[in-house]
């Protein structure tokens, strides 16, 4: 999910890749955060990317 957010793509944008609803695209994004310890969808991002758990 973060490598999508990475390049930009919207939950619905997400959901139309992966054919899951928003709310399970939008709960595994929060479950990242959590996980990050991150307050935004691009903390979690930039977090993930300097944690070299990103390949982008």
């Amino acid at each position: 999910m973060l490598r999508w957010l990475a390049h930009g793509e919207s939950s619905k944008g997400i959901t139309r890749q992966l054919t899951l609803s928003v709310y399970t695209v939008n709960e595994y994004v929060a479950s990242a955060m959590r996980k990050l310890d991150a307050s935004s969808r691009i903390e979690a991002v930039a977090t993930a990317q300097a944690l070299g758990l990103l390949n982008l």
